[in-house]
């Protein structure tokens, strides 16, 4: 996959992110492009850290930038910012599987805090339809701008906890 920046209309809507106003209890930025740009370039440290070939380095940097594009639509949806990307031409399926599962850990984390964590057969279909190698990094890359770190972000600590369980991210380097 190429630099999506190079896409003139994902990145003149990139451009107008930064009225989209940033969470203040979970961002240490004002606004959802700065955080995207802090997601991309955390990204990019994780895929150095963890040797990923350029391809997949420039994908997971990508999705970094992106994953909140929809936003923009006034809506806070992976499906909004599918949308979004698939109007700008975006149509490489690793890369729209990750932006379709990027909230997993969150939604996941919340079933499991009601008691009802994600199944063997969750995580086998997880695994069928995207990279959860690149979905936990993306997940801690995601963190970048979360004012006490990724190691405090509940949803992706556990994330990581049940992906190691699995068995799914051994070795993976996740302090970059």
């Amino acid at each position: 996959m190429r630099d999506l920046m190079e896409n003139k209309r994902f990145r003149l809507i990139f451009e107008r992110m930064d009225q989209v106003p940033a969470p203040v209890a979970r961002h240490a930025v004002p606004d959802a492009r700065s955080h995207c740009l802090a997601v991309g370039q955390r990204a990019a440290a994780l895929a150095a850290a963890n040797r990923l070939d350029p391809a997949l380095s420039t994908l997971l940097v990508n999705v970094g930038l992106a994953h909140d594009v929809g936003k923009i639509t006034g809506m806070a949806h992976p499906e909004q910012s599918l949308e979004v990307l698939e109007d700008c031409g975006v149509e490489d399926p690793l890369f729209l599987s990750l932006i379709r599962h990027y909230d997993t850990a969150e939604r996941w984390h919340a079933s499991a805090m009601r008691a009802e964590p994600p199944l063997p057969a969750s995580w086998r279909r997880l695994k069928r339809v995207t990279d959860v190698r690149l979905l936990v990094l993306f997940a801690v890359a995601n963190c970048a701008d979360a004012p006490a770190g990724w190691r405090r972000c509940e949803e992706v600590v556990w994330f990581v906890d049940a992906a190691r369980a699995q068995g799914l991210i051994d070795g993976l380097v996740l302090d970059a």
